[in-house]
């Protein structure tokens, strides 16, 4: 029985044998041709396809024209996918364009409120600088306003810019920390992280129900064990 498969190492038709079934071998072409047409519509012509054969033609040159198509679709594939894979890791990597601090001071108000403020659950996703795998969970940041108070949004923007790196997740909960520390000159501040980390759960020791842990704490979050405390109760509970 002659072979008329698609090889996944060549995406191309063998010829093996003289008896190929014509209609089979047509339907191999014509469904290289149609991704190329319809699934790709933006294609450049350089790859767009023109019918060489007719219905006339032979199977062996059925054969040639589905392999034509077919290595013109896999080398647009791969262009379009190595471009797409640039501009992903351009997103995932962005944060070392942002200045965090300047993140903050754009929306800094002078206000006399002296309370705690706390943004829990603020979505964390970034990259483990040693594996290049996603680590993601969630950001619990409070600060003890002194004079100044900042836009709500500015909090999980500043998250994003440091998240947004080659990171651990250890000097990502102290960057975040002593940027708000830095900026706001408040009189105490804390994060706290949780994350799981694909380079533990689908590689090495493969722990999928594992979650790491992280916290920093400055001013009256570390001097003050009443106000640590009242900290950790509302964002765990």
């Amino acid at each position: 029985m002659p072979q008329e498969e698609l090889s996944d190492n060549s995406c191309k038709v063998s010829k093996q044998g003289v008896n190929v079934q014509p209609s089979r071998v047509k339907a191999l072409a014509m469904t290289a041709s149609i991704l190329l047409r319809h699934s790709h519509p933006n294609i450049p012509n350089r790859y767009s396809c023109n019918p060489l054969v007719d219905r006339t033609s032979t199977p062996v040159e059925w054969i040639d024209f589905a392999n034509l198509q077919a290595s013109k679709l896999q080398q647009w594939i791969c262009r379009r996918d190595n471009r797409r894979a640039a501009k992903a890791m351009q997103f995932l990597t962005h944060g070392y364009g942002l200045d965090p601090a300047e993140i903050l001071k754009s929306a800094m108000f002078s206000e006399d409120y002296s309370e705690m403020v706390i943004v829990k659950d603020i979505e964390v996703y970034s990259l483990c600088e040693h594996h290049i795998l996603p680590f993601f969970g969630k950001a619990h940041i409070a600060y003890i306003p002194n004079g100044y108070i900042v836009g709500l949004s500015k909090i999980p923007r500043i998250v994003d810019a440091f998240a947004r790196r080659l990171q651990v997740q250890e000097r990502l909960t102290h960057d975040i920390l002593e940027c708000i520390d830095k900026t706001l000159n408040p009189k105490g501040v804390a994060v706290v992280i949780e994350a799981s980390h694909m380079c533990m759960m689908m590689r090495g020791v493969q722990k999928q129900n594992s979650i790491m842990k992280t916290s920093s704490m400055l001013g009256n979050f570390r001097s003050n064990q009443a106000t640590r405390t009242e900290f950790l109760s509302l964002v765990t509970g």
